[in-house]
């Protein structure tokens, strides 16, 4: 019952930021596949690993210094303004853009490097080849062919990225003051609250194994050959 509160204000944070992560690091995965060996391949891929390899919290930190004069940088809401409903959803929201920012900042890259490798496999294919043969378009068979069959890895990654956002991120929580499941894990362990940890780690443990199911009756979905 005390997680009930923390998971509320974890979730929209996290899935948020993780959804943001998806879709850029999938458009700049395919992008850097696309026109791979180019400019742009390079810039995207370096890009990827540098923020992939940065701690969450300094690039946390760096977004606080850079951005904490323009947008709301602690807590959930303004503790000294008396809103309503919509304006309050709002205020939230505002509240939401830098620790949601730095999250999707630090998982895109995962997500490019991913894409990229799974687009470059495809493309090898006997079926994509094929494809060229008949005249298709370029971007029609990267889109029809060879992304869907190089989403199956990339289903994986989304199921153990998802299977995480109840468990909330402790340093971007921390850094950004954010009432979630990540702080009070934080809390718990400096004051030693076991069962608030025990429940903790049980909702995040049945958060994985429910995305990895769902992970793999999508497997079937996307290829059917798993089911033959």
């Amino acid at each position: 019952s005390e997680l009930r509160t923390k998971l509320a204000n974890t979730i929209p944070m996290v899935a948020l930021g993780t959804a943001l992560a998806i879709i850029i690091g999938i458009a700049t995965g395919v992008l850097s596949a696309w026109r791979r060996g180019t400019f742009s391949d390079h810039a995207s891929t370096n890009a990827a690993i540098a923020f992939y390899a940065v701690p969450t919290q300094w690039l946390g930190l760096m977004l606080l210094i850079l951005l904490a004069t323009k947008l709301p940088s602690v807590g959930m809401h303004d503790p000294y303004a008396t809103l309503g409903f919509w304006a309050s959803k709002w205020d939230a929201l505002r509240h939401m853009i830098l620790p949601s920012g730095t999250l999707a900042l630090t998982l895109y890259g995962e997500f490019t490097l991913v894409v990229r490798s799974s687009m470059l496999e495809t493309m090898g294919e006997d079926y994509i080849l094929t494809a060229r043969a008949k005249g298709m378009k370029p971007w029609t068979i990267m889109r029809t062919d060879a992304l869907r069959n190089a989403m199956l890895p990339t289903i994986t990654l989304i199921a153990l990225s998802l299977g995480y956002i109840v468990g909330g991120t402790i340093l971007i929580e921390e850094v950004f003051s954010w009432p979630g499941v990540g702080q009070s894990v934080y809390n718990s362990v400096i004051f030693r609250d076991y069962p608030m940890l025990q429940g903790a780690f049980l909702v995040l443990t049945l958060s994985v194994v429910f995305f990895n199911f769902l992970a793999d009756l999508l497997y079937f979905r996307m290829d059917p050959r798993i089911s033959a």
